[in-house]
């Protein structure tokens, strides 16, 4: 129901989530998916740098989340920031070798900033990764950040 096509749900999502805890589930279990959800309302209703301010307080409790640093490479990428979001592809991709959304968006990160090499290395490795079974993942070749 969210995105950009619908701005009210954005305001009224930021009105549930304000001033929440960002616990969830049984015994409130502490989860980043709160965190996403206010990242991604603050970003639709034009408030681009307060959520990326959500997103860096949201890593402080869940470095290296890729949820988390999917949404701030979003937001940064929309904003125009091309470096920070290949930054954080990156960063899903050392702590997570097998994310393939990652892969692809760094891919054409890469490809964007000028960096066909890198663009063409990250395409091949998800077209691996796409071939290759499950199980057969631990036998492939440890994945490199250019």
């Amino acid at each position: 129901r969210g995105g950009a096509a619908n701005p009210e749900f954005n305001a009224e999502a930021l009105e549930v989530l304000e001033g929440k805890p960002f616990f969830s589930g049984p015994g409130a279990t502490f989860s980043p998916i709160p965190w996403r959800a206010k990242m991604v309302a603050l970003f639709y209703t034009g408030e681009t740098e307060e959520a990326l301010a959500v997103g860096r307080d949201a890593l402080t409790y869940f470095p290296n989340s890729p949820g988390l640093l999917e949404v701030t490479a979003f937001i940064k990428v929309s904003s125009g920031d091309l470096p920070g979001a290949i930054e954080d592809w990156e960063t899903i991709l050392i702590h997570h070798p097998f994310t393939r959304t990652a892969m692809g968006n760094l891919a054409n990160g890469y490809a964007e900033g000028g960096m066909p090499e890198k663009a063409e290395y990250m395409r091949e490795r998800l077209n691996l990764l796409n071939r290759t079974p499950a199980t057969d993942w631990r036998d492939l070749p440890p994945l490199e950040i250019p």
